[in-house]
C-alpha cells in the first residue's frame, strides 16, 4: 500500500448467532473442537470501504452445543489501494482484526450458556493466505475467500447431574 494511504478501522458488527445444546450429548471421554472459519471481503470503490466478513462455526461432530457466529468489520481507505493491497488486506490484515471480536463473542455466548468460556486458539491468517487459492475477482466483490479450520480447542467431559459436558482445556494445532 502507497504510504500515503491510510486504512482506518471503522466498527465491527455481529450479523448472525446460532447456538443449539445438544441434549443427546453424552461422551466419557474428552471431546476435540475444531472450529471452521470462512471469511470474505468486499470493497466499494465508491466509498472507500472493505466489508470484511467472518464465519466461524463448531457444528461438526459429537459436541455439547453447535454454535455459528457470523459478523463483519468496516474499514476505510483515504485513498484507492491496488488490487495486491487490497487480497492482502481482505486475506490477513482484515481478518486478524475482526477475529478476536468473533473469539470474545464465543467465549461469551459458551459462558451465558452455562459452560466455561471457550477460547478458541489465535489463528494465523498469514499462514492461511500462502496456503489459500488465489482470490476471485469480480468487480471488487469477493476480493478474498479464506476457509479453514483454525485449530483445535480439547474439552473434558465431567459428569453432573444433568449430564452437561462443563470443563474445556485447550491446545493449539502448529498449523493454526
Amino acid at each position: 500500500m502507497s504510504d500515503n494511504i491510510r486504512m482506518t478501522f471503522d466498527h465491527f458488527a455481529i450479523t448472525a448467532i446460532s447456538f443449539n445444546l445438544n441434549r443427546d450429548f453424552h461422551s466419557e471421554k474428552d471431546v476435540t473442537v475444531s472450529p471452521e472459519i470462512e471469511g470474505r471481503a468486499d470493497y466499494e470503490k465508491e466509498t472507500r470501504k472493505l466489508r470484511a466478513f467472518m464465519k466461524v462455526s463448531l457444528n461438526s461432530g459429537n459436541l455439547p452445543f453447535y454454535l455459528t457466529v457470523e459478523g463483519v468489520g468496516v474499514l476505510t481507505f483515504d485513498g484507492d489501494p491496488d488490487q495486491k493491497t487490497l487480497n492482502n488486506i481482505s486475506s490477513i490484515n482484515a481478518p486478524a482484526i475482526i477475529f478476536p471480536y468473533i473469539r470474545e463473542t464465543v467465549a461469551d455466548i459458551t459462558r451465558r450458556a452455562g459452560f466455561p468460556p471457550l477460547h478458541l486458539p489465535p489463528v494465523n491468517f498469514v499462514n492461511i493466505a500462502k496456503k489459500a487459492a488465489p482470490a476471485d475477482i469480480h468487480s471488487g466483490k469477493n476480493i478474498a475467500k479464506i476457509s479453514a479450520t483454525v485449530g483445535k480447542a480439547k474439552a473434558s467431559k465431567k459428569t453432573l447431574k444433568n449430564n452437561v459436558w462443563r470443563t474445556f482445556t485447550h491446545k493449539a494445532t502448529k498449523n493454526s
